[in-house]
């Protein structure tokens, strides 16, 4: 399948031909195995990744050497860092939780088709304001919830993913130590 054509799909809009002979000439899929670090902190990033397939995570990396789960991508979603929009080196590492693939889209390249294409901005700004209220959802939930309150909610939110994602994972993106989560998956009987 075109690149365009995958786009399509995923944003649920339909491109003049201009626009698809462009995407499918300038731009790329790439492919990444399960474990493969895309991005490290403090490296420049100058693409977004549209996830065709798999799983990634981004954190950081506390005092004490623990990683700590940030944010979570998968098929349809997107992952980039802050230099989407200040061109700053990455505050966090980006790892493959999956095997997968990915939608390369330079930054320079997204900017001016955003220009050019009020269609595409609108959708991708939709995206990107989606993206946030997961975000802010997060943080509601890790100040006003309790752990289990917690762990319940993300099952609910993300139920495709709670299969596929390592505990420990799960356990740092809501703010918990994984024997604490394990301790609250035995009282709800889901061991």
């Amino acid at each position: 399948m075109e690149i365009s054509s995958q786009l399509e799909r995923i944003l649920s809009l339909t491109f003049s031909s201009e626009i698809k002979a462009r995407i499918d000439r300038e731009l790329l899929i790439t492919n990444f195995s399960k474990g493969k670090i895309l991005l490290r902190e403090g490296e420049q990033s100058k693409h977004v990744h549209i996830i065709l397939q798999g799983i990634v995570r981004g954190y950081y990396i506390d005092r004490d050497g623990n990683d700590i789960t940030k944010c979570l991508a998968s098929e349809g979603g997107f992952f980039a860092t802050e230099g989407l929009r200040s061109d700053e080196p990455a505050t966090f590492t980006i790892e493959c939780l999956e095997a997968g693939r990915s939608i390369q889209i330079p930054y320079v390249w997204l900017r001016q088709l955003l220009a050019e294409q009020p269609m595409i901005n609108h959708k991708l700004r939709e995206m990107f304001q989606e993206e946030v209220a997961v975000q802010e959802q997060r943080s509601r939930n890790l100040l006003l919830l309790t752990a289990e309150e917690r762990y319940i909610d993300f099952c609910e939110t993300f139920p495709e993913l709670v299969e596929r994602i390592p505990l420990r994972c799960i356990a740092s993106y809501i703010g918990i130590h994984f024997g604490s989560l394990s301790r609250i998956r035995n009282n709800l009987n889901l061991t």
